[in-house]
């Protein structure tokens, strides 16, 4: 690991849980013991050996190109009124396509080819031509100026759409498939009451579900997805939005005993170690003289207010 990143010095939890649980979906059962690994980098990949870290950029820099991408990604995703399912698998290929190049000016045209292609993935088609105006739009330097089918700018920004969009899908070899953490709602969903050690989490379990996917699309601007696979985030983040939900949802809510190794097929340790990679890149994004390139602030101090050892400590509990 990176010498921005923290270092693991855990035990083993490779001890058996005592809850016996339902057979799952064979759908769901080849889910969680997919790989899903064949993009995945360690994690000195980003830190040291990105493209863009090649091109003299620092890693404060690099999180601020891929937070600006998002916002645009979002302003979007917003205008044309797509789904959070589709603004994801977006920043999943854009994080993709970055490790295979670096970053340069034209990222705005790239991020815009990205959520065409998750558009035509998603069922949420959008026309090109609809995603090129609204893009240059967004983008306009000078608002007093109305941008619209028959301005220069437009068709700049069609035709970069559609070679940047044959530029990703080469350099992502087409491969296009994701699993993205909507896929897991029927874990919650389907969760027997007596199969289930609290109560408060299965009556809350819905939302549950919908905290910890929210929590992974704010924070699909760091690049996590590109050093550990979405199983391993999703527990992750079930783990964070289960100890914020003991204030917001109730102080006896704890993740039912056995849960995150049956259900997600994820242990303890793997857990923390992604927890200490979203803070090592969320510690990295607030360590700037300069002001400018100070990104991701509020997801910032909503993930550094949790600390490694209390992270460690709740799961210990928990699991």
């Amino acid at each position: 690991m990176g010498s921005n990143t923290e270092s693991t010095n855990t035990e083993s939890t490779s001890t058996e849980t005592t809850n016996t649980f339902p057979q799952l979906s064979s759908h769901l059962q080849e889910l969680i013991t997919s790989p899903d690994d064949s993009w995945l980098y360690p994690e000195d990949a980003f830190f040291k050996y990105s493209p863009t870290r090649e091109q003299n950029a620092t890693i404060q820099q690099e999180l601020k190109l891929k937070e600006s991408m998002f916002n645009f990604i979002i302003k979007l995703g917003s205008k044309l009124h797509v789904d959070g399912r589709t603004i994801l698998a977006t920043f999943i290929y854009l994080h993709r396509y970055y490790m295979r190049l670096p970053i340069t000016s034209s990222k705005y045209y790239v991020a815009s080819a990205a959520f065409c292609i998750s558009c035509k993935l998603n069922d949420n088609y959008r026309p090109p031509d609809r995603i090129s105006l609204v893009s240059c739009q967004i983008r306009n330097p000078n608002p007093q100026i109305q941008i619209d089918e028959q301005s220069v700018i437009y068709w700049k920004w069609k035709d970069q759409i559609l070679m940047r969009e044959e530029l990703i899908l080469r350099k992502l070899n087409f491969d296009l498939n994701l699993i993205l953490p909507y896929m897991f709602k029927d874990i919650f969903i389907n969760l027997k009451i007596e199969n289930c050690s609290n109560l408060l989490f299965f009556e809350k379990r819905a939302d549950v579900f919908k905290m910890t996917t929210g929590l992974i699309e704010v924070l699909s601007a760091l690049p996590i997805i590109i050093c550990y696979n979405m199983r391993c985030i999703l527990a992750t983040c079930v783990v964070i939005t289960t100890m914020e939900g003991q204030t917001q949802i109730g102080p006896d809510l704890r993740i039912p005993d056995g849960f995150l190794k049956n259900y997600l097929n994820i242990t303890r340790d793997e857990c923390i170690k992604c927890f200490k990679f979203m803070r090592s890149l969320l510690k990295c994004s607030q360590q700037s003289e300069d002001q400018q390139q100070i990104s991701n602030v509020k997801i910032s101090k909503r993930i550094l207010a949790i600390r490694s050892e209390k992270f460690i400590e709740f799961i210990a509990n928990q699991d």
